[in-house]
């Protein structure tokens, strides 16, 4: 089929012309980005994980005729292909997860001796075809078909909608970029949902003005919400008026606890334990996570599945045991479930009374 095969400087083939008119060009991870840029055709395959400039001089050249691309690799590098093409493009990417013990022409036998050489972090990756970067992360069990719910809270028909709910908000809020919150409530089953999420810049006034009336176009009764926040930043004295941050919006009648266990260590294994089930048996009412994320909250479902832990640099890896200490990246959010766990929220019956914990409650918004 092979009609011309054109050589390149290096004496390596690059350019394959066959007989039925068709034609392919071979280049390497190693060369330099101009190489990528000004080619056009119909498909293209990486293999092993490509540096991000490659892919994307890659798929504009894709663009011309509608092409599609592979990808096989065993996942140790390259981490932004989990976080730009998997995660964000679950529409339009399949993605098949391969075990090295698929293949039938391997020896068990060697496969077992290869395991035996390599560290856990390594196992997930090379034996398993796991992103090696995810080992990192802190919330390991999330599954989207297990933890990812659509509730559909504006539809009448729906029995989330029908649900008795105990409604909570957190508020994470920050001076360079935007404030985060969540809405989330407790059935009477103690099942928790995050429901709705916000993440927007703004005033004191504009975010108090949003989330009353998010409040109050989503149907959730604003008197009965328990409001939460940062128990450090809600703390601080702003620089205009001296009062605390949680003083500030409590001028437009939003008043928040911040009294909540701040230990980030005692924050994660909480959240992991709502998370969690049994998973050798069946999902069923009674074995089953106390966590749940709506369809409301693409942003909090993103960085769940991408925040991990600090590594050390460079050979000091190999010497030290893992950080345990989370990066600020993709922390927002989880911040906002862990000062909601932390809280210890649960539902109260209609006929209860007012739990101890908040009836220190003021009109002040002291707590």
């Amino acid at each position: 089929m092979i009609k011309q095969i054109k050589i390149n400087h290096s004496g390596f083939p690059e350019k394959f012309l066959l007989t039925n008119g068709c034609r392919f060009d071979i280049c390497t991870h190693e060369q330099e980005r101009e190489v990528f840029e000004g080619w056009s055709g119909h498909w293209a395959w990486f293999d092993e994980p490509p540096p991000r400039y490659s892919y994307i001089g890659t798929r504009r050249g894709l663009v011309d005729h509608g092409g599609r691309f592979w990808m096989t690799m065993t996942p140790i590098s390259e981490p932004w292909i989990y976080d730009e093409i998997i995660l964000k493009d679950q529409d339009q990417i399949k993605v098949i997860y391969m075990d090295t013990r698929d293949n039938p022409y391997l020896n068990a036998n060697e496969i077992q001796s290869f395991e035996s050489s390599l560290t856990p972090e390594e196992i997930e990756a090379r034996i398993h075809g796991k992103f090696l970067h995810l080992t990192g992360l802190v919330y390991k069990d999330i599954k989207p078909e297990t933890h990812f719910k659509t509730l559909d809270l504006l539809d009448e028909n729906s029995i989330f909608h029908k649900m008795k709910k105990q409604w909570y908000f957190v508020l994470d809020p920050h001076d360079r970029r935007p404030h985060c919150g969540i809405w989330g409530f407790i059935n009477p089953l103690q099942k928790k949902y995050i429901a709705y999420e916000m993440f927007m810049e703004g005033t004191i006034s504009d975010l108090s003005a949003y989330i009353k009336s998010f409040e109050q176009f989503h149907k959730i009764p604003s008197s009965a919400v328990i409001r939460i926040g940062d128990p450090n930043k809600m703390e601080t004295s702003t620089a205009v008026t001296g009062l605390r941050l949680k003083q500030e919006f409590a001028k437009y009648g939003l008043y928040f606890i911040t009294k909540i266990d701040d230990d980030i260590t005692r924050g994660h294994l909480a959240v992991k334990e709502t998370l969690s089930w049994n998973k050798m048996k069946p999902l069923d009412e009674f074995n089953s996570p106390a966590l749940y994320f709506s369809e409301s909250v693409p942003k909090a479902k993103e960085m769940f599945r991408k925040y991990g832990y600090q590594e050390w640099r460079s050979s000091s890896k190999e010497q030290k045991n893992p950080r345990e200490t989370p990066k600020d990246l993709n922390k927002d959010f989880p911040d906002c479930v862990r000062y909601w766990i932390m809280s210890k929220p649960i539902y109260y019956q209609e006929n209860d009374s007012t739990p101890a914990s908040y009836l220190n409650r003021t009109r002040t918004g002291y707590f």
